[in-house]
């Protein structure tokens, strides 16, 4: 009786959204015919407990005559944004607030005149089959549903001033001007400051203009330099060598800070949206946005402070205390684990049935969605796992169902502490060479966002924000090739998050590395040896690629082999 009554509900909300209008069959042709069927789910509260029954008339979008004209490509929000987002979240002491937007993509934009599509109707509509529906806008099921609707939602947020990052398209900023005695100001002293003062972007407005002759004023003197299509004003005491300011030039055009649009800047709210979800967090201010997102959209619920994003339970724990954090849980799904029934006594070589197979594969894609959320404990075995999902053995199987029990028996979360300060990126590289049992190579790592040094402190405090542990896929001949290859993957995922951090928070990060490969520190710093060519260049392609415009801002540290 639930379900009949969600049926109903789904039929009602295909016509309060004016997704269609009727089609008699008998008197027209139709070209573009396309079936669908019910989609039946229960939905759970953040307890895992009963909430209501969900009916979804979704169509068969692989019937669709016009696949292959349309545009399907629609992003979603991406881990390292979210977890950017909780770190802000935390450190400012804001609300978290969570917005379910109600049948999205019959909310989507509407259908251009090429645009031809008539379905099925289903038969709670109470009407006869001949019957169709020529639709005004995309439905489930359809491929271009996901684009239509995020385009109308990226277009309603952008107009209430939201700014996308550059590094994730579905995480908005809004950022309000700095008082204007400070913003702008850029302070002599250090002859690294100035380094920086010699490069600038071309001014692209009479308000950059401006500030460019408050710098000419301050002493310097500015010249153009064309670099591709890029045109940049570089202090005419750097053309005394003409390759060192392209080179300073080239420098900045390869800085992920460069360009943010938090300059002079700062964040008041951030938005991070995945489909129909939206996580939401910002001043007092901010709400007005929220309020905005309730009068064009309708929206099913809404949770504040304790809420559930892409299957994460997002909570403050003691919000208004010193020591309060953010936490980021998935015991709900954790809890859905199911094993791999297996015949007791088979050999660990014999491969899986068709059945067992599909049923791996399952489990497989389950924990995959854990681990690489929360789970960070089972990034390895997952790993390994996943290297056999072409042609699992009961070994196999039973390594998962393991990974399984292990992952149900530890309760792991992430937490985001409310860290003060300047933050730092850090990151800990690190690397096995033939280690595997198929004698492959691993790397993995990890890396923190942490408060800065202080004195008489030896542990500042952190938050994780990435990790990952993979297969090497290219040929690595030594142990020494391998952290270097582990190296170079981690420095350039903090650099990603080193742009994304500037354009979340307004900060600058400093990029700290770690690394116990002793052999990797020694080779950098000593006499090229023939035999280490390969090493070498790819220590030079390092520094070339992921250069930062001040040293201060990249540090390799060495730590002990026990860390």
């Amino acid at each position: 009786m639930a379900f009949q009554d969600a049926k109903y509900q789904e039929c009602q909300s295909w016509w309060d959204n004016e997704v269609y209008n009727l089609v008699d069959m008998r008197y027209e042709q139709v070209q573009n015919y396309i079936t669908g069927r019910w989609v039946l789910t229960v939905k759970r509260d953040k307890q895992g407990n009963f909430e209501k029954c969900k009916a979804r008339w979704v169509l068969r979008g692989f019937q669709d005559k016009q696949i292959w004209n349309l545009q399907t490509d629609a992003p979603t929000s991406t881990r390292p944004g979210f977890r950017l987002q909780c770190q802000v979240a935390a450190s400012f002491g804001w609300d978290l607030t969570h917005v379910d937007l109600k049948t999205a993509f019959l909310q989507g934009d509407s259908y251009g005149a090429q645009r031809d599509v008539v379905c099925q109707l289903p038969p709670e509509a109470g009407l006869p089959d001949y019957v169709g529906a020529r639709l005004k806008k995309s439905a489930y099921g359809l491929n271009d549903a996901p684009r239509l609707w995020w385009n109308k939602l990226d277009r309603k947020l952008r107009g209430y001033g939201l700014v996308p990052t550059r590094a994730d398209r579905c995480c908005y900023v809004l950022y309000r001007e700095r008082n204007n005695s400070t913003r702008g100001r850029v302070w002599p002293g250090s002859a690294q400051l100035r380094r920086r003062q010699a490069l600038q972007p071309a001014p692209a407005n009479a308000k950059e203009a401006s500030d460019l002759v408050s710098l000419i004023d301050d002493g310097y003197d500015f010249k153009m330099l064309s670099l591709g299509s890029n045109t940049m004003l570089v202090s005419s005491s750097y053309f005394e060598d003409p390759h060192e300011a392209r080179d300073e030039a080239l420098k900045m055009i390869l800085d992920p800070v460069t360009g943010s649009n938090a300059t002079g800047k700062e964040v008041i709210g951030i938005i991070t949206i995945h489909v129909d979800d939206c996580f939401m967090c910002g001043d007092k201010t901010f709400k007005a946005i929220v309020n905005m997102i309730r009068t064009d959209f309708q929206v099913g619920s809404e949770d504040l402070n304790d809420v559930m994003f892409v299957g994460q339970r997002i909570r403050w724990i003691d919000k208004n205390e010193v020591w309060g954090y953010i936490k980021v849980d998935q015991t709900v799904k954790i809890e859905e684990l199911a094993e791999i029934s297996l015949e007791s006594g088979k050999a660990d070589t014999l491969s899986l049935s068709k059945d067992l197979h599909t049923q791996y594969r399952s489990l497989l894609g389950q924990i995959n969605w854990l681990q690489s959320r929360t789970q960070f404990v089972a990034c390895y075995a997952f790993s390994r796992c996943a290297s056999a999902s072409q042609n699992p053995t009961y070994g196999d199987a039973r390594n998962l169902n393991k990974l399984a029990r292990t992952i149900r028996s530890k309760d792991v979360a992430l937490n985001y502490f409310k860290l003060q300060g300047s933050l730092r990126i850090i990151g800990y590289p690190d690397a096995a060479h033939r280690n595997n049992e198929d004698k492959t190579s691993q790397r993995g790592q990890t890396i923190f966002l942490a408060e800065p040094r202080q004195a008489n402190r030896i542990s500042p405090k952190g938050s994780l924000v990435d990790y990952e542990s993979q297969k090497i896929k290219r040929t690595v001949l030594s142990t020494t090739v391998s952290e270097l290859y582990a190296f170079m993957k981690c420095y350039g995922s903090c650099q990603f998050l080193r742009g994304l951090w500037k354009d979340i928070s307004g900060q600058t990060a400093e990029v700290h590395m770690r690394t116990d490969a002793n052999n990797l520190v020694t080779t950098a710093q000593t006499t090229h040896l023939p035999e280490q060519k390969e090493t070498i260049h790819m220590i030079q392609m390092d520094c070339l690629l992921y250069t930062s415009p001040s040293p201060r801002d990249a540090t390799l540290s060495r730590m002990p082999s026990s860390a």
